[in-house]
């Protein structure tokens, strides 16, 4: 009983990770001190992780990168649409 309450509390805080920067980007339209390329590596990083929760059949786990997924997806979206014209993705 104890592992699954720790999984569910690991859950909600690592899918509040993201929360307040997902949050200040959209508010500010400012995404040029965001790096392209850690939002594909914790993309890539969530997919992962969904797909070992899902083959071991944990639950926690899918669900945080569920979340995180979807939060490093806005920020993907912010990244692409909020930039400079002409400024470079890295």
């Amino acid at each position: 009983m104890m592992t699954i309450l720790i999984g569910y509390c690991a859950t909600v805080v690592g899918s509040l990770l993201l929360v307040p920067q997902v949050i200040k980007t959209y508010k500010t339209r400012r995404v040029h001190d965001l790096s392209f390329l850690f939002i594909i590596l914790y993309i890539l990083n969530s997919v992962l992780w969904l797909a070992y929760g899902l083959l071991i059949d944990a639950k926690p786990v899918a669900i945080a990168n569920v979340v995180a997924l979807g939060l490093c997806i806005a920020q993907l979206v912010f990244k692409l649409r909020f930039r400079d014209k002409g400024e470079d993705l890295t």
